[in-house]
C-alpha cells in the first residue's frame, strides 16, 4: 500500500485532516487541533503542545518508547497544569457504559474498524513476524475459532 492509499485509509475512517509527516512539518504551520491522534510520534510532545488550541487533546498511540515515556510523564503535566489534555492511549478497564457507547457506535457506522488481516491461533509467530514489518493498515487479527468445523458425535452441542 503507497502512501496516498495509507493517507485515503485514515481519511476513509473519519480523519478530517491526515498529515504525512515525511512530507509536511505540521509544526512549523499556523494551524491549530483541537485533536491530534499521533500514531508515529515523531514530534516531541511539546512542539506537540504548541500547535493544540488551548483546551486541545493530544493522544499518542504508536512511536518510540522514548516518545510514549514523554507523553506518559510531560503530558501528564501539562494535562494537570493547562486546560490541554495530553498523554498515551492505554487500555484500562471501561467505564460503566462505555462499551455500550461503543457498540452504538459500531452498529450506527460511525466506527468501522479497519482489519487488515485474520491469522488463526496457529499463526500466531506469523501474524507477530507480519506486524513487525510495519506495513500493517489497521489491526491485524488472532483468532480462535477454527475454520474447519470438528466432527461432533451424535447428541453433543
Amino acid at each position: 500500500m503507497d502512501i496516498n492509499e495509507k493517507l485515503d485509509l485514515v481519511r476513509s475512517i473519519g480523519a478530517d485532516h491526515v498529515i504525512d509527516y515525511r512530507r509536511e512539518d505540521f509544526i512549523r504551520d499556523r494551524i491549530r487541533y483541537d485533536r491530534i491522534i499521533d500514531v508515529a510520534a515523531h514530534r516531541s510532545i511539546l512542539d506537540c503542545r504548541r500547535v493544540l488550541t488551548p483546551s486541545g487533546v493530544y493522544v499518542v498511540i504508536g512511536g518510540s518508547t522514548r516518545r510514549i515515556l514523554q507523553a506518559a510523564t510531560v503530558g501528564r503535566w501539562v494535562s494537570m497544569t493547562e486546560r490541554k489534555k495530553m498523554g498515551v492511549l492505554v487500555y484500562t478497564k471501561p467505564r460503566t457504559g462505555d462499551l455500550d457507547k461503543l457498540r452504538d457506535l459500531l452498529a450506527d457506522g460511525t466506527v468501522v474498524p479497519v482489519i487488515d488481516r485474520v491469522f488463526h491461533l496457529s499463526e500466531t509467530a506469523e501474524a507477530l513476524s507480519y506486524f513487525g514489518q510495519g506495513h500493517v493498515q489497521g489491526k491485524v487479527v488472532i483468532s480462535c475459532l477454527s475454520t474447519e468445523r470438528e466432527p461432533r458425535s451424535p447428541g453433543s452441542p
